[in-house]
């Protein structure tokens, strides 16, 4: 998304709008964090009516943190919800989907079927 340009300057794909946008929405903000608390009060006090995935990157070529301690890793998600379902991509860069795509997409699908036939079964015994 940034590259070099013929001119010897600096090239950026990303709109300065979108930019802007995703740093107040996004990067300085605790939404995530405070979506993620909830979830995981929810899911200890009787449970959700839906899996939750905690699908992440690698760790060279992304933002993830996996070590113990870190606030807002992965062990500290886990271990606020630990019935996440945790799945690594390995060898993946932040960009999950366009550079570990098979895997992702086969992934993905497992889920949707999955999600399917707990939805076909529950609707056979009126859940």
């Amino acid at each position: 998304r940034v590259r070099p340009h013929p001119d010897s300057s600096w090239w950026s794909d990303i709109n300065p709008l979108a930019r802007r946008l995703a740093w107040e929405r996004v990067l300085a903000s605790d939404d995530g964090a405070s979506a993620w608390r909830e979830l995981a009060a929810r899911s200890g006090s009787g449970g959700l009516p839906f899996s939750v995935q905690l699908w992440h990157a690698d760790v060279p070529g992304s933002v993830v943190k996996e070590g113990a301690g870190e606030v807002g890793g992965i062990a500290d998600m886990s271990g606020q919800m630990p019935a996440a379902r945790v799945r690594k991509f390995r060898g993946a860069a932040h960009s999950i989907h366009n550079s570990a795509r098979d895997e992702f997409v086969s992934a993905l699908c497992a889920l949707v079927d999955e999600a399917s036939l707990e939805g076909e079964a529950a609707a056979k015994h009126g859940t």
